[in-house]
């Protein structure tokens, strides 16, 4: 998880410095919109290879481990 939160506020601070932004520094909501969206990237590819199984309730999307594939 340490790796995870170290490159994501890397790469945030590379992406505004080789766009030549400042202050060249990641702000909180930066780093929690760049976490969401890896996370839920890795999610999608996790369930195209059936590793996730997703379900829907009224108001929110549910997921369970595929167990036949993996074994937590």
């Amino acid at each position: 998880m340490e790796e995870f939160i170290i490159t994501v506020i890397s790469d945030i601070a590379k992406k505004k410095k080789d766009n030549n932004k400042v202050p060249v520094h990641a702000l909180d909501i930066e780093i929690q919109k760049e976490m969401h969206k890896r996370i839920k990237d890795k999610m999608r590819e996790m369930w195209r290879d059936n590793k996730l199984i997703v379900g829907t309730t009224i108001n929110h999307l549910t997921f369970y481990v595929n167990k036949t594939i993996c074994n937590p």
